[in-house]
């Protein structure tokens, strides 16, 4: 208890010090103590809610633009359906605003549409599927839209899912990609859990794993490398050679020093060592592979030291 409370107080200092602390605190003391309270549940309330929407009928309160309260407000509506959609939809317009800016019908309207294709589960099933895809595109050009439904697609991969449903999702992660490059983190972190998750099959992982290649494509590498290699031991062994190959099929010269020692590393690791058999390779995806080795070692002489590498 004594630990949970240093730890709100600590948040406390956080949000008061986030922007202008005389101005949020003299301003809005019951707003500050009703925003600390849902941190301390973690959670939303319908209460909160209202709340928060009476704060916003003049300039938004820099204390609802914190990261952890617009998390929680997106959840409370794209995951929980918390209740007081219509007036929670109205909040994260306000706060998705700059602040001489009121917020626009349209970017409500956009929220209110996502959340409610999000909850409905006909949208990854069945006829609909496609039509409602389409559907949170659109609404997805909105950035507050696309990380609203990006909470969902992390609480949706928390349990088993079909092909269709995760065809869908990954679709939705590279429209991501390509539409807002500053969400590509959260992205990642949806892969990271469908790439280690025992809850989704391996023929679904191959395919996230060629998302993840795709991700780290257009320069988001480092965080990539990262993952690889402190998550290799929860790779799927198939998975792990699917990731090393559609790498090899995607990348080409020139490569940085950190970007050879990452893949090098990955490469090394017995996931995928003790999975490199000929058999379990298209003669397409061995030469990649072995073209891939070959230009490592060029690049740094005596990155690759394990036979089966420098035998492909």
């Amino acid at each position: 208890a004594a630990g949970e409370h240093e730890s709100r107080r600590s948040f406390a200092f956080q949000l008061a010090t986030w922007h202008n602390p005389d101005a949020e605190l003299t301003q809005h003391p019951a707003l500050m103590q009703g925003v600390l309270a849902m941190l301390e549940k973690g959670a939303a309330s319908k209460e909160d809610i209202r709340m928060f929407d009476e704060a916003c009928s003049g300039m938004v309160p820099h204390v609802l633009r914190h990261p952890e309260v617009v998390r929680l407000l997106l959840h409370a509506v794209f995951v929980e359906d918390a209740g007081e959609v219509q007036c929670c939809c109205r909040v994260l317009a306000s706060i998705a605003c700059a602040d001489d800016e009121p917020a626009t019908e349209e970017s409500r309207a956009s929220l209110i549409g996502a959340s409610q294709l999000c909850r409905d589960k006909a949208t990854l099933k069945g006829t609909q599927q496609d039509s409602a895809e389409a559907q949170l595109r659109s609404h997805m050009r909105m950035p507050v839209v696309a990380a609203g439904v990006l909470a969902w697609m992390l609480a949706t991969v928390q349990k088993p899912i079909n092909q269709t449903a995760m065809d869908t999702l990954l679709q939705l992660a590279q429209f991501v990609v390509d539409e807002h490059p500053l969400q590509r983190p959260v992205v990642l972190k949806f892969l990271e859990v469908v790439l280690t998750s025992k809850f989704v099959a391996e023929a679904l992982q191959k395919d996230a794993a060629q998302v993840l290649v795709y991700l780290m494509t257009t320069g988001f590498v480092h965080p990539i490398l990262k993952f690889m290699d402190v998550s290799s031991d929860r790779l799927q062994p198939a998975v792990a050679l699917a990731l090393a190959t559609h790498v090899a099929s995607a990348v080409s010269p020139p490569y940085s020093r950190p970007f050879v020692e990452g893949m090098a590393a990955f490469l090394h690791k017995p996931v995928v060592l003790e999975n490199l058999q000929p058999e379990k390779l298209s003669d397409e995806k061995r030469s990649n592979l072995k073209r891939l080795c070959s230009e490592f070692s060029k690049e740094v002489p005596g990155v690759l030291s394990d036979k089966k590498l420098l035998a492909l």
